[in-house]
């Protein structure tokens, strides 16, 4: 765990933005408690043992539907070499359609999955173990800046995060969105660490895996709290899914930038998404 001071922060995206969505707005400001984030993913090993002394099933390896759907196993590609995807039966976090360690993140894990894992580690260790906001990951993102990408977009992107590069294009030769043109010489998730550490200490907190977060998702900043706390539904609205944040191996440099942010149902797992733990200081 990495200890973070806390503090004030602007939270979101300003119109001008190159690549601003209005999901991103209106800017607020934030003032956040010190916590701590992990500093890497949660591993496929981690995950491991939670599952070896809880005997605890995905939502993936139940079939758990998603967007009040039909949903078998992991939402991941349907073929080696083809980009397409959709629901693979059979695909789980031990096999989410490519080779993986166990220091590799683990993927393939809902937000149910992922909330479970944190209510283990606060019953074996008795700290207040939980999902980062989405408050608390985008000012760990930001590491301080206020620019649209915690570092410049440039030649040594791939050296900085896991994202859609020509690594990913080497795969998947049809790749429809945008890729940059150098290598981090991983197609899908690398082992956590592999890339530059951010000014706050934490790896991969841009790209690798998209990251689930504790907060419903709202359309807008719009009246949401500026303590930094978990924005959770109201009595007169539904909780439609949770906040990913981060970026991954598949994303284009606009999924990248401190501000994105995007959703899914909270029993939705793919191939392409994590998490990490935060813990009150």
């Amino acid at each position: 765990m990495v200890a973070l001071p806390g503090g004030t922060f602007d939270q979101g995206s300003p119109h001008n933005e190159l690549g601003y969505q209005d999901r991103e707005g209106p800017v607020r400001e934030v003032h956040l408690q010190p916590f701590a984030l992990s500093k890497f993913e949660v591993t496929v090993a981690e995950f491991r043992s939670f599952v070896e002394q809880t005997g605890y099933l995905t939502d993936a390896e139940r079939d758990v539907p998603a967007f009040n759907q039909p949903a078998q196993g992991c939402f991941s590609h349907q073929r080696p070499d083809e980009p397409s995807a959709g629901w693979v039966a059979g695909h789980s976090w031990r096999d989410p359609g490519f080779a993986q360690a166990g220091t590799h993140p683990v993927v393939c894990v809902s937000w149910n999955d992922a909330s479970a894992y944190v209510a283990w580690l606060r019953d074996q260790t008795g700290l207040n173990y939980r999902l980062p906001t989405e408050s608390e990951f985008e000012y760990a993102q930001r590491a301080g800046t206020r620019t649209p990408y915690t570092w410049p977009v440039d030649s040594r992107l791939c050296a900085r995060a896991n994202h859609g590069d020509e690594s990913l294009r080497s795969v998947f030769p049809d790749w429809e969105s945008e890729t940059t043109s150098c290598n981090d010489g991983h197609a899908f998730s690398a082992p956590v660490g592999s890339y530059e550490i951010n000014a706050l200490g934490l790896h991969d907190i841009v790209g690798n895996v998209s990251e689930w977060t504790e907060d419903c998702w709202h359309d807008t900043y719009q009246d949401a709290p500026s303590d930094g706390r978990s924005w959770e539904s109201s009595p007169t609205t539904e909780c439609r899914g949770r906040v990913l944040r981060g970026g991954d191996f598949m994303s284009p440099t606009s999924q990248l930038r401190s501000a994105n942010r995007t959703w899914i149902p909270q029993s939705f797992r793919a191939y392409h998404v994590g998490f990490r733990v935060a813990l009150d200081q």
